[in-house]
């Protein structure tokens, strides 16, 4: 697996999630090349929209949002990151 900055270096997007599995809240970093609206969508395994976890402007070429997953019940979801230039698809485990 690659890292965050050869991420952002080859597809303009890295993103890692820690602690996966969650339990309460997560770190979702983001790293970006260029100033971009992010949104960020947690979908249930079939792609349904059970959740929008962030929806933000970001300058910072890496940055660190503390997402908050009380309420959500366990199981397998997705993580859906949007940004103007590009998205990427990252599983997460509920527990």
């Amino acid at each position: 697996s690659t890292g965050i900055v050869e991420d952002i270096q080859t597809k303009g997007l890295g993103v890692n999630v820690y602690p996966n599995p969650v339990e309460n809240t997560t770190v979702i970093q983001i790293g970006i090349k260029t100033p971009t609206n992010i949104s960020v969508e947690l979908l249930d395994i079939r792609g349904v929209s059970v959740k929008t976890l962030l929806n933000t402007y970001q300058t910072e070429r890496i940055k660190n949002h503390s997402i908050s997953f009380e309420g959500i019940k366990p199981e397998t979801y997705v993580i859906k990151v949007i940004t103007d230039y590009g998205e990427g698809v990252y599983r997460i485990l509920k527990k």
